[in-house]
């Protein structure tokens, strides 16, 4: 299954131990799934973690080493297609790239905008806790 996390999941991985984005990042990391990013949204998460409110809840090392794993363990996804379907832009972009990247599902936070969309195309549009659930009924 191929499947891309929006920005704040991914933080929210690294940012908890415990919750669905953290079971999801175990996942990931145990081959259940091939996560797919794009360089753009690697620089976004790392800027994320950057940022003092974020960074003051994770040690340096810990966010150094998942940055590594994510440049080194996903699937770089080059070209993204133009999709105008929400009024989100960063939303528009992730859904252009979760089917530039034909992926299976696209992981997007609970207040997401996307969320209310459910698919699009053959993408499943789930949160983190129901992708968690997919996963452990696999």
């Amino acid at each position: 299954m191929r499947a891309i996390l929006d920005t704040d999941v991914l933080v929210m991985g690294v940012l908890s131990q415990r919750g669905a984005a953290a079971r999801l990042m175990d996942g990931w990391r145990a081959g259940n799934f091939v996560l797919c990013t794009a360089a753009a949204q690697r620089a976004e998460v790392a800027a994320v973690l950057q940022r003092v409110e974020v960074s003051s809840f994770v040690e340096p090392m810990r966010a150094g080493q998942f940055l590594n794993d994510l440049e080194q363990g996903s699937e770089a996804l080059g070209r993204i297609r133009l999709v105008e379907r929400c009024q989100d832009p960063a939303g528009n972009a992730l859904l252009g790239l979760a089917e530039a990247g034909r992926v299976d599902v696209l992981v997007v936070a609970e207040g997401s905008e996307l969320r209310g969309l459910g698919v699009h195309g053959a993408v499943k549009i789930r949160s983190a806790r129901e992708f968690a659930v997919m996963l452990s009924t696999r």
